[in-house]
């Protein structure tokens, strides 16, 4: 016998860990219903499998656990199928490996805890043994779990994706009909719940969205969505998780963010994603994150850029051409048309000020010290500030 083989039973132990076994087989329901009541409390990942299916599931599993120790067997063909049918069924019900896996440990655990309690004193020296047997056989059907949990899981995950690109298409549509419901449904994504989106650009017309990227936001909340949707990303999330998707916006160092309005239902997930395309449209630098709630106004005029153009082209050239002007006009506005204020703002002198806004008029013929043709003189400004 090799260092570290276990050595198989002798006709005399064979015979007593034999009757061990059948002592525990004629207890088998009272351990099955104590594992399940521990998986299902301890693992509450559980609770999504009918209590009867789990029982009857746990049941298999152990009386083959029980059958391998009897006869002093690894696992068979038959075990590491009935392993992997189950591995198969837990992924389809979204019972992570891990959970599975865990399962499985609880299972053995009270199987060994009632072969302790129906020991006598001619079988206790076999339990080492049988010990040992029972974790060499534990790490064999681990092997055959995720092998089958992961082929399952990889095919529901290409699945998903190929809903949620479909589910963000028809709602970048405007589109809410049955095909949509039933997408959502099958997401997990509450009909009745409030929704915000937010749309990410990349610093790069030509930067790929990242599959970590994505991964790292969806890890930020139970119901969250992303989808990457040409050169943007788009992430749908519910109220519980919008403000730390919010937060992780602001925290994001590249690239530009919109962000619609939280708004209810899946009318309102479609609203929030044309708010976050506008919001997304209008923002200008320095600012990285631009919420259509602050920023409606820059947000619709964007999105009437082409009727615009005529009036706003010129207005547009001169902003570029004097960004000196155009930082003058935007803080003149941002400061309430207040000359002291907006000056302390730009750290310059009121008189520096006022030559600034008057070359402004003189080059656009609009006058920044009035309430109207400000607001013409910001928009035309911060338009010119867009990347």
């Amino acid at each position: 016998m090799q260092v570290g083989e276990i050595p198989h039973f002798g006709s005399g132990s064979r015979a007593e860990v034999q009757a061990l076994c059948s002592r525990v087989r004629d207890d088998l329901d009272a351990v099955v219903s104590k594992a399940v009541r521990r998986i299902r409390h301890e693992l509450p990942e559980y609770l999504v499998v009918a209590e009867d299916e789990h029982w009857e599931a746990v049941h298999e599993q152990l009386r083959r656990r029980l059958e391998a120790v009897r006869y002093d067997r690894p696992p068979e063909t038959a075990d590491l199928e009935s392993a992997a049918r189950l591995a198969r069924a837990r992924a389809r019900q979204h019972v992570q490996i891990s959970s599975l896996i865990d399962a499985y440990h609880i299972g053995d655990s009270e199987v060994w805890n009632a072969l302790v309690r129906a020991s006598d004193e001619a079988s206790a020296p076999e339990l080492p043994r049988l010990a040992s047997r029972m974790m060499d056989s534990l790490h064999v059907l681990s092997s055959a779990l995720t092998a089958a949990h992961s082929e399952v899981t990889q095919s529901l995950q290409g699945h998903r994706i190929t809903l949620i690109h479909r589910l963000v298409e028809r709602l970048t549509n405007g589109v809410v009909d049955d095909e949509v419901r039933d997408i959502a449904e099958t997401l997990r994504m509450p009909a009745t719940a409030s929704w915000q989106v937010l749309v990410w650009a990349p610093p790069r017309s030509n930067a790929e969205v990242s599959f970590e990227l994505q991964r790292s936001i969806t890890g930020l909340g139970a119901q969250i969505i992303c989808a990457a949707r040409g050169a943007h990303l788009v992430v749908f999330a519910d109220e519980s998780s919008s403000t730390a998707v919010r937060a992780y916006a602001e925290g994001h160092r590249e690239g530009r963010w919109g962000v619609g309005m939280l708004r209810q239902g899946l009318d309102g997930a479609a609203a929030s994603l044309e708010d976050a395309r506008l919001a997304l449209d209008a923002a200008t630098a320095p600012r990285r994150v631009s919420d259509f709630s602050d920023n409606w106004v820059l947000a619709c005029v964007a999105a009437h850029r082409d009727r615009l153009v005529p009036l706003m082209a010129d207005l547009v050239a001169v902003a570029r051409e004097h960004p000196h002007l155009a930082d003058a006009v935007i803080a003149h506005w941002e400061n309430s048309l207040s000359l002291a204020a907006t000056a302390k703002a730009l750290n310059m002198h009121a008189n520096t000020l006022t030559y600034r806004l008057g070359r402004w008029r003189d080059l656009t013929g609009l006058d920044p010290r009035s309430a109207p043709t400000l607001l013409q003189s910001w928009i035309a400004a911060q338009e010119a500030r867009r990347p």
